[in-house]
């Protein structure tokens, strides 16, 4: 060591000794010993800094510009339908979203999504939950949500018709659960659908269970759901209440759904069945409503955009009186010709109970944000 550098070395470590406080002296004599604490100090702040920097941002904390989240969507639809020679044309906003996602505190989240779909009138609130997560097994949520019953999975610009008989929206209490790829939930709610003869009272309830794998470019999904009234599915219960003037059922129907969805590289497969376990008119009415949904796809890059191309067929059985097509042939494309929108166009051929048909051609621009 030259003559310079020790004198640096000096008087670095006796502006180090000043600062904390020591007589000289002490300090080069202890050299050796300060410099371990030195460096139990630093590493010590730099978990302090660790730790601010990996605590969540929440409402509580007052980071409100890190705490909340929002985005949306919209969806423009061109499209052409002939029916029986009759044809039909329109430019619709088919749907538009804006929702909001807050951390509130540690491990509690709000959640409140505005939604717009075309023929329903204004936006409402379409999904307004409050979910507190303990650990990253357990969810436990309250409020207005789409149930777990049914996945409707979907490379189409249509939603399959598994959606129309399955979909349901309710104000629910649920508990979910997710642990190495198995997943879970049970929930209660209020049907709107009211039992002949029994009180408006909280009855109404259902679970569902599956499994999810991925590794590499695979993956797959496999589930089944149960619900104790398929009748307050939204579908339904709009056909009830629309259809046949009312919202009293003898008997309340179970209904099932079950997926196994599947993708290896850029191929994709679907498959999904909804159906009610019984007929929903009591016995020989030949109304025990049920639907599949069969869509294979396939990724590929046009022009250096991500695209789609996807066929499909769906069916359905005992759905005359619901006012469903019996059969389905469907086909799409979809590009993402720029960030977040994505341009598609669909043809679908629908067949009633009666052997008409519905030709419909559909081009989508959306985008999200």
């Amino acid at each position: 060591m030259n003559r310079q550098t020790r004198m640096a070395k000096t008087l670095l470590v006796s502006a180090m000794a000043a600062a904390l406080g020591l007589p000289a002296s002490a300090a080069f004599a202890d050299e050796h010993g300060m410099r371990e604490e030195l460096n139990t100090l630093r590493d010590r702040v730099a978990e302090l800094e660790a730790t601010q920097t990996h605590q969540p941002a929440t409402i509580a904390t007052g980071n409100w510009s890190d705490a909340v989240t929002v985005g949306g969507s919209v969806a423009v639809d061109a499209y052409h339908e002939d029916y029986e020679n009759e044809n039909h044309s329109d430019i619709i906003i088919s749907d538009a979203s804006l929702w909001a996602e807050a951390e509130i505190a540690e491990n509690v989240t709000a959640l409140i999504l505005f939604y717009y779909e075309d023929g329903y009138g204004s936006p409402e609130v379409d999904e307004a939950t409050i979910a507190y997560s303990p650990n990253d097994t357990l969810t436990f949520t309250a409020g207005r949500t789409y149930l777990p019953f049914g996945v409707f999975e979907t490379n189409m610009v249509s939603d399959p018709l598994t959606l129309d008989i399955g979909e349901t929206r309710e104000d629910i209490l649920m508990v979910g659960a997710e642990m190495d790829g198995i997943y879970g939930s049970a929930y209660v709610f209020n049907g709107d659908m009211e039992k002949a003869g029994q009180d408006d009272l909280i009855s109404n309830y259902g679970f569902n269970l599956g499994y999810y794998w991925e590794q590499g470019d695979a993956s797959f999904d496999v589930g089944v759901d149960w619900i104790n009234s398929i009748q307050d599915t939204d579908g339904l219960e709009w056909t009830y209440n629309e259809v046949f003037g009312t919202n009293t059922i003898h008997d309340r129907i179970s209904g099932i759904g079950v997926h196994a969805n599947g993708r290896y590289g850029p191929f994709s497969v679907i498959t999904e069945y909804v159906g009610a376990l019984k007929d929903l008119g009591g016995k020989g009415t030949n109304t025990e409503i049920k639907a599949w949904n069969l869509e294979a796809g396939y990724d590929f890059i046009f022009s250096g955009m991500d695209s789609t191309v996807a066929v499909g067929y769906q069916k359905t059985s005992e759905a005359e009186y619901f006012d469903l097509p019996e059969k389905r042939v469907i086909g799409a494309i979809s590009m993402e010709v720029m960030e977040n929108t994505t341009l598609a166009f669909e043809y679908k051929h629908d067949t009633d109970y009666y052997g008409e048909d519905t030709n419909t051609g559909t081009a989508q621009v959306a985008v999200e944000f």
